[in-house]
């Protein structure tokens, strides 16, 4: 079994102790093994199709409850989409209801492609896709009938996040980052929250997330 997290601990203090122990969703494990899985994959995948299958091996062991505790300080109101949940309906509908009370920080930990930003598990078809259609269209076409969504700042983990950069600036957002082509560093999320939270500036705080 693995030692309790306390939830209070700083994220990029908890990514190190993941970092550190190899913990994955399963509670019970060996080390060992999953260093052979690992290994194993290595040598029998490329090394961008292994790191697409271990992104959510690396994030999620950064818990919520550990994320909640490092933003609560900082924001008024902290909101989790996840796995079904994350899908172009329900960020709209999240952005529609807090819109007239919340300046919006967007956090997206997730896989992409040049098109699309992933929700849930990749395999479980278009209704978790977030696309230009269905999602940055339905936006715009809002704030220009009035109804304004303020957003400060996005930051992306998905790969190919550039390639969302205007449909970001056209809903509003001040500031987005974006990886050119593959995130090849999942855990760079943990020092640039560390560090967006202490008040260093949104680019510099996402350059750190990856020294």
């Amino acid at each position: 079994t693995v030692n309790v997290v306390n939830p209070a601990q700083m994220v990029n203090e908890i990514v190190n102790f993941i970092r550190q122990q190899g913990i994955s969703n399963d509670p019970c494990y060996d080390v060992t093994k999953v260093n052979q899985r690992w290994s194993a994959e290595m040598e029998t995948r490329s090394l961008a199709q292994f790191i697409r299958s271990n992104t959510d091996f690396a994030i999620e062991g950064m818990s919520v409850a550990a994320i909640q505790a490092a933003t609560t300080p900082k924001y008024s109101k902290v909101i989790f989409l996840q796995d079904s949940q994350f899908n172009a309906g329900m960020a709209l509908s999240v952005l529609n209801t807090y819109r007239t009370q919340y300046v919006f920080d967007i956090h997206t930990l997730a896989h992409g492609s040049k098109t699309t930003i992933v929700g849930g598990n990749t395999s479980e078809g278009e209704d978790l896709r977030i696309k230009k259609e269905n999602f940055f269209d339905v936006l715009k076409a809002q704030i220009d009938a009035n109804k304004k969504v303020y957003i400060r700042a996005v930051y992306q983990m998905n790969c190919f996040g550039s390639y969302m950069l205007a449909n970001w600036r056209n809903a509003g957002a001040e500031v987005v980052n974006g990886s050119k082509e593959t995130n090849w560093m999942p855990l760079a999320y943990s020092k640039f929250l560390a560090d967006w939270l202490a008040d260093t500036r949104f680019d510099q705080a996402v350059l750190n997330g990856y020294q």
